[in-house]
């Protein structure tokens, strides 16, 4: 640490060296903040954070001004939000749909609604309030993303839906940077008349940038492009977003809008794909930057002194935004878990909070104790986040439990299971309407009562109707085989059933769902959905209710092939891993390894993974 201090020690001198230093220390205060994240499996941006407060002005060691990194933090919001612009698609939005869309709108609006009276209690004013509901609105895209992933949940409808709502949170930023800094002293004594002036200022300068870019942006980027010349293709990048963002501040425009509405101007271009690949590094470095500097303003002390205030917005973000948005997923047709499990993942304050939150204490809509609390607030709900979802199968089946009791006590049909919709084959209908009542009834409302019987025994009950289940299904059709469909994703449902499939809408991991699939007399069970969580479950149902079942799952990682194995799996399938032979079998067929030699060489890399013994 000598080396340190005598950095710290030229830096107190007067030296001309403080930005340098600050750089050298935010740098290496965010790569050990990442370090210690990544070793304890949490989002890098904890580990910035972290990194922040270990150098900032409140704890004891090396210490640095926050002036000092704010510069360079400038710069990180500035190519934070060109990214956003240049990565910014209409067909993307349009590709997310209604329930993404509309739902993300709702979301934040009641989001922000919900913070006034929060902000009242805070002893904050209505101005101050109504820009605290929009920080609290906005959530953390990187860390939804990195969730899944580690959970090998990117294709489950929930990941889906989170990151749908997520782009759509990312992109009222824009919106929210036009507006919110209107709610500031200078529009305090009017305020409609202050949102009206953002608003025309935000708009001419969209159009205004708008046809700059359209006519004249392509040509310059190409004129870059065919210099041939990768550091001036770069350099000639940042001047563009630099100097938009500058050129929007000195129009008393937003620094970070500025730098959005630059990425817009290059989006269109051939070249916004190389744009991108050279400038996310340069972000990453500085937005990492920024995260520091947002540590440094984290008071330990000031958390403690704190507590309650800082716990009411931890509360109302995991607690209130978790429900308003799980509560407009079912208004949207979400399924239950789909709604509870994306609202959850929503339930955090992420980065462009961060953002937002510096611009509002710049024009004084927000003072600098409100930062202090958002960013306390936000760094709890981000490490609270995954913890919760690990609890999150047992207070899914307590919410089941209890929506199926308050149905039944109605007197109405449960939705999810068999009775909400099941679509039977053309083929069948007629022979199944000639039963006698007893043995099944086919109406339009579906299967009546759980004790009546499928036209199907000794069937294939696949579990999930995405890439690997349509494949299955698909083969088991062409061999004349009975297929039963059990899917949570209702667009995915009616695939199937426009098929001739029959096709429950439920989650599998539910024993009434695999009831109404007939469990007890089926051949097959085939888990193929990504979620690990609901194969672990429908595996122990399926086995518990039906001993002779065979199971075949599927697995995410090679950390939850055990897991499965121990709820009653016969077989584990993952993959990747399965993938990675093919690859091994073709390379070593072209090098002459065939037979009985290639055989070997694929059961015993299939043993080694899988844990089997018998190969």
């Amino acid at each position: 640490m000598g080396w340190i201090a005598g950095i710290i020690q030229a830096t107190d001198s007067g030296s001309n060296y403080n930005l340098i230093t600050a750089l050298v220390l935010a740098v290496i205060a965010a790569v050990v903040g990442g370090l210690v994240a990544a070793w304890l499996k949490q989002p890098l941006i904890i580990g910035y954070l972290l990194g922040g407060v270990f150098i900032g002005p409140y704890t004891p060691g090396p210490a640095l001004v926050v002036s000092d990194v704010e510069v360079l933090a400038e710069i990180g919001v500035a190519l934070l939000m060109f990214a956003l612009g240049t990565e910014f698609s209409l067909q993307e939005l349009r590709h997310i749909g209604k329930t993404a869309v509309l739902g993300g709108i709702f979301q934040i609006s009641l989001t922000i609604l919900l913070g006034i009276p929060v902000g009242m209690l805070l002893g904050l004013n209505l101005s101050s309030s109504i820009f605290l509901g929009g920080l609290l609105a906005i959530s953390s895209s990187i860390v939804i993303l990195k969730i899944l992933m580690g959970r090998g949940e990117m294709e489950s409808l929930h990941g889906k839906v989170a990151l749908g709502l997520g782009i759509v949170q990312d992109l009222s930023v824009i919106v929210l940077v036009v507006l919110l800094p209107a709610l500031g002293e200078k529009g305090g004594d009017n305020l409609a008349l202050s949102i009206g002036l953002a608003l025309l200022k935000g708009t001419l300068f969209l159009v205004g940038a708008y046809i700059v870019g359209t006519r004249f942006m392509p040509w310059i980027v190409q004129k870059l492009v065919m210099l041939g010349m990768r550091e001036m293709f770069l350099l000639g990048v940042i001047t563009i977003a630099l100097g938009t963002a500058s050129l929007a501040y000195f129009l008393d425009i937003s620094f970070a809008l500025g730098a959005f509405v630059a990425g817009l101007m290059v989006s269109g271009s051939e070249s916004a794909g190389d744009i991108l690949t050279e400038i996310i590094p340069i972000r990453d470095v500085f937005a990492s930057l920024f995260f520091v500097s947002i540590g440094m303003l984290i008071d330990p002390v000031f958390l403690v002194n704190n507590f309650p205030e800082i716990m009411l917005l931890v509360i109302t973000v995991l607690i209130g935004k978790w429900a308003l948005t799980s509560g407009i997923l079912l208004l949207f047709k979400q399924p239950l878990k789909t709604a509870a499990l994306a609202g959850l993942l929503l339930a955090q304050v992420g980065e462009f909070s961060f953002v937002l939150a510096r611009i509002g204490v710049d024009s004084r809509a927000i003072n600098s104790r409100v930062e202090s609390l958002l960013l306390s607030a936000a760094l709890v709900t981000i490490i609270a986040n995954p913890l919760l979802l690990q609890f999150f199968p047992t207070l899914t089946l307590w919410l089941t439990q209890l929506r199926t009791r308050l149905f039944r006590l109605l007197g109405k049909a449960v939705p999810g299971y068999a009775n909400a919709g099941v679509s039977l084959p053309v083929s069948l209908r007629p022979l199944v309407e000639e039963k006698e009542a007893g043995e099944m009834l086919y109406t339009r409302r579906g299967l009546r009562g759980q004790t009546e019987r499928w036209p199907y025994k000794k069937h294939v009950v696949v579990c999930g109707y995405g890439r690997v289940g349509q494949q299955l299904v698909d083969a088991c059709m062409r061999r004349n085989f009975d297929v039963v469909v059990i899917e949570y994703n209702p667009r995915r449902l009616e695939l199937a059933r426009k098929r001739g499939i029959i096709g429950l809408f439920g989650d599998a991991s539910v024993e009434v769902t695999l009831k109404q699939a007939n469990i007890t007399e089926a051949k097959v069970l085939a888990i193929t959905v990504p979620d690990a969580i609901v194969a672990e479950a429908a595996s122990r149902a399926g086995r518990a209710m039906n001993p002779q079942l065979e199971i075949i799952t599927r697995a995410t990682e090679q950390k939850t092939i055990e897991m499965l194995k121990n709820s009653g799996a016969d077989e584990v399938i993952q993959p990747e891993f399965e993938a990675s032979l093919e690859f091994i079998r073709r390379t070593a067929k072209l090098y002459g390894v065939s037979g009985v030699e290639l055989q070997a060489l694929i059961n015993g890399r299939r043993a080694r993974f899988y844990g089997r013994k018998d190969m």
